[in-house]
């Protein structure tokens, strides 16, 4: 609650500081991303800064959940404990400041038509739980992690649902990157009077570079 309130406040003062000299009126969007082992929903309100320029706040949520095969994945490594493992993270809060950079093209149907940079602050709980043979009970860790890092997005394609610029529906990808010291461990509990520490993703002294990519949909009203 005191995050939502602190967006509310930081878009009520941009546009109070912006209005004055703002080219063409703001917009909100609302959307939704998705990578097939996750989805979040936001929602952003672009201030216009310029004909080509805009500033961005958006807040959003999700989930996320994969479960590891025995060669790994792409997102997970190979060598994670257990027969099973099972990895969720809730996105519980992830806060995005971002510059738009929009090239001008005066069609209803628009590609790469807009570019975006910026920061991103994301509060995440880590869940992993594992199945070992022989033992019993399930693993089970959870570990929370408040990291800043980098933001980009780019529109794929863009349509024009309503005329004078004051409705769209965008297709297109974006991601959050974040970098984070190593080791990071996770302490197992399995219920039954067992624990087991894991180090995980790196040894140590390492730099951590993980990305959150999505493709996405929004839907943008013009104020």
């Amino acid at each position: 609650m005191k995050t939502i309130k602190t967006v509310i406040s930081l878009v009520f003062l941009i546009y109070v500081g912006f209005s004055s000299t703002q080219a063409e009126p703001g917009s909100v969007r609302f959307s939704l991303g998705t990578n097939i082992w996750g989805h979040t929903t936001g929602v952003e309100y672009q201030h216009r800064l310029a004909k080509k320029w805009a500033f961005g706040i958006m807040y959003s949520s999700g989930y996320f959940h994969l479960v590891k095969n025995e060669a790994g994945d792409f997102l997970l490594p190979g060598d994670l404990p257990g027969d099973e493992h099972r990895v969720t993270l809730e996105l519980k809060q992830l806060f995005d400041l971002s510059v738009y950079y929009t090239r001008d093209q005066d069609r209803k149907t628009r590609y790469f038509d807009e570019f975006a940079v910026g920061v991103t602050h994301a509060f995440i709980r880590v869940k992993s739980e594992y199945v070992e043979a022989g033992t019993q009970g399930t693993f089970r860790a959870q570990r929370d992690y408040s990291q800043y890092g980098l933001f980009l997005s780019c529109n794929v394609v863009r349509f024009e649902l309503q005329s004078d610029n004051k409705m769209f529906l965008s297709l297109g990808i974006r991601s959050r990157f974040t970098i984070m010291d190593s080791p990071q461990e996770m302490d197992y509990d399995n219920g039954a009077g067992r624990v087991q520490r894991w180090r995980l993703f790196s040894s140590a002294g390492d730099y951590l570079l993980f990305t959150y990519p999505e493709v996405f949909a929004a839907l943008s009203v013009g104020l």
